[in-house]
């Protein structure tokens, strides 16, 4: 089994078009996994375009993995504008469109 103790010191992950192909999304999928089984309050966002065929693939390897899971995740796409912060794992559904560069 693949080691991961390097998780427990990361406060935030982040990943953003993880979503190129079906194997990589499936993968992204199994690592949001690992990171939310781990004991500590770590926080994942996950941002996609709603375009990205592979998003949806994510997310349903996603609903697969975590069946099980003790917390009260919300398996779902949302916006800036409903960030909750109390939540471990956020799933934005990036508006590129709308981001504000600078």
């Amino acid at each position: 089994e693949w080691e991961a103790d390097w998780m427990d010191d990361v406060d935030l992950f982040a990943m953003s078009d993880v979503f190129e192909s079906e194997a990589i999304a499936k993968g992204a999928a199994r690592l949001t996994q690992q990171v939310l089984e781990r004991g500590n309050e770590s926080r994942l966002w996950v941002f996609a375009q709603s375009d990205r065929a592979q998003r949806e693939v994510y997310l349903k390897e996603l609903q697969t993995c975590c069946q099980g899971h003790s917390q009260k995740l919300q398996l779902g796409w949302s916006t800036f504008e409903t960030f909750d912060a109390k939540q471990r794992l956020w799933l934005c559904d990036l508006d590129e469109t709308r981001v504000n560069y600078g």
